[in-house]
């Protein structure tokens, strides 16, 4: 009995969670079109779809209030990011030193302007990591054009 109250239960949540994942696309797409406020709204008005906010959402609302210069709360955002990811056994070793290399950039900038340390933020090797073993999808939604060998592999 309990079994299938609990099945009814999510069957009854989909449509909101569909309407929450169709927002979480709208606030990308707004952010590539560079509307900034637009996308950090929608971003934050579909956060409550997660049990636990995966790194990638972190990362580019805190790219988000970077752009917006809101600092402080970026690097809120990239510091928890940062621990999701070093605790993450669903991203490769690839993945993470690339994605720790996203965060870093913008944190440090905040601290050149700021003067404000990056707690458990700190330098990736570019180097280091093989844009070969970084998944497609972190490649488009986190550009890191620094790297080495982003024009010779001509990622877009």
């Amino acid at each position: 009995m309990i079994k299938m109250k609990n099945i009814i239960m999510k069957i009854a949540k989909l449509p909101k969670v569909c309407k929450k994942a169709r927002t979480i696309e709208d606030a990308w797409d707004e952010y590539a079109r560079g509307n900034l406020a637009e996308a950090e709204y929608l971003f934050e008005s579909a956060e409550d779809i997660f049990d636990k906010i995966p790194a990638e959402f972190l990362i580019m609302k805190g790219r988000i209030k970077f752009s917006l210069q809101k600092g402080r709360e970026a690097l809120e955002l990239f510091v928890e990011a940062w621990r999701k990811i070093e605790n993450s056994d669903k991203l490769s070793a690839a993945d993470k030193s690339y994605l720790k290399e996203y965060i870093y950039h913008f944190a440090s900038i905040y601290r050149e302007n700021c003067g404000t340390d990056l707690g458990v933020i700190n330098s990736v090797a570019l180097d280091d990591v093989s844009l070969d073993e970084v998944s497609e999808h972190l490649k488009k939604r986190f550009p890191s054009p620094n790297h080495p060998d982003w024009n010779k592999d001509r990622v877009q």
